[in-house]
């Protein structure tokens, strides 16, 4: 059993099929370093609070 499979029975996350319009998806990599990880999700958080300008003055979150 796949481990896309496997989030689907113990969590019934589909990965495979897209949320939006139910189409097929293909998963095409996987990041597991938690070095990279961190760098990705405080890359996207440093994003959001720019771009949301009353959430940066009061301090982000």
């Amino acid at each position: 059993m796949s481990w896309a499979q496997r989030l689907k029975r113990l969590f019934d996350i589909d990965i495979e099929t897209c949320s939006v319009c139910g189409g097929s998806m293909k998963i095409i990599a996987v990041i597991e370093d938690p070095v990279v990880i961190k760098k990705i999700l405080t890359h996207l958080r440093s994003k959001r609070r720019l771009s949301n300008p009353t959430a940066w003055r009061r301090g982000g979150r």
